[in-house]
């Protein structure tokens, strides 16, 4: 058995290993893949990390997104070049989040300490959005609120290097890497001054069809009023667009994020998972 890089040219091998909408985030500019194969070519095992605050001055740390292994063997073999690489690359900390108790005890095993609390990721559906216009009626949008899709590449540009400037990045590391069409057109949005954006809630559709909340934020002496147009902009898109199971992840990375999502959508809960962190050292 080896061990291998995964990478956008070989991802669809490893799809028995992570699912199609974390494969789809190795094009990304810091995230990466190491998968292991038998002596016969064939995936036994992968898992896929990201690195955060890589363009930063801080420390720099990883975190697990996808861990599948068939059996021990492979998981020393993989945990071992993970280890090796973070390493090199400086992280000082590895972070994850997992539901399941046999990838639980494999991280355990590795020295990585946990604890099992609520998910900071809340699992809505369209439906759960459709409730929220349901409860407040339709809200009567201005007109200086644009979907995405009107928006040419290069307003879109100008308003990137103020949020890079205000280090504005919502859940996206990669947000200086990513081209406007990476986002969903259809249900992000703009809020418009003077032929320049100055608000945005911008939405990544996966290849699954779901829909992940990425950056919602405004600028000027409005910002709060446009940050509730931008809002009910999205809500009624998805309300009007998407069929009722289609699946919306709220990352609440924040406590201002839990707070709007408290509000929204009273009694709704993550589900429980096991939060766990390793300190990591450079390999010499």
């Amino acid at each position: 058995m080896e061990v291998i890089t995964i990478t956008g040219d070989n991802a669809l091998d490893f799809s028995d290993y992570v699912s199609e909408d974390i494969l789809s985030f190795l094009d990304r500019e810091f995230f990466r893949g190491l998968g292991v194969v038998d002596n016969y070519l064939s995936p036994v095992g992968a898992i896929v990390y990201e690195l955060m605050e890589y363009d930063s001055e801080k420390d720099i740390k990883s975190r697990i997104y996808s861990f599948k292994v068939e059996g021990d063997e492979v998981a020393d073999l993989i945990m071992s070049q993970y280890r090796e690489d973070v390493g090199e690359e400086n992280v000082v900390e590895s972070l994850y989040e997992f539901a399941d108790e046999e990838t639980e005890h494999y991280f355990k095993h590795y020295g990585f300490e946990s604890e099992r609390m609520e998910s900071i990721e809340l699992q809505l559906s369209a439906k759960d959005i459709k409730s929220i216009v349901e409860k407040n009626g339709t809200k009567k949008i201005p007109s200086y609120i644009k979907s995405l899709s009107e928006i040419s590449p290069l307003q879109y540009r100008e308003y990137l290097k103020k949020l890079l400037v205000h280090g504005q990045f919502g859940i996206l590391e990669d947000l200086a890497y990513l081209p406007v069409t990476w986002f969903d057109g259809d249900v992000s949005f703009c809020s418009m001054a003077d032929g320049k954006i100055d608000g945005i809630f911008l939405i990544r559709r996966l290849p699954s069809g779901t829909l992940l909340p990425c950056l919602f934020t405004s600028f000027g002496i409005d910002s709060r009023k446009n940050l509730g147009f931008l809002m009910f902009s999205a809500i009624q898109r998805v309300a009007e667009k998407c069929e009722d199971g289609t699946k919306v992840i709220i990352r609440r990375r924040n406590t201002d994020v839990r707070s709007l999502t408290d509000k929204l959508f009273p009694g709704k809960k993550g589900p429980l998972v096991f939060i766990g962190k390793r300190a990591e050292g450079e390999v010499s």
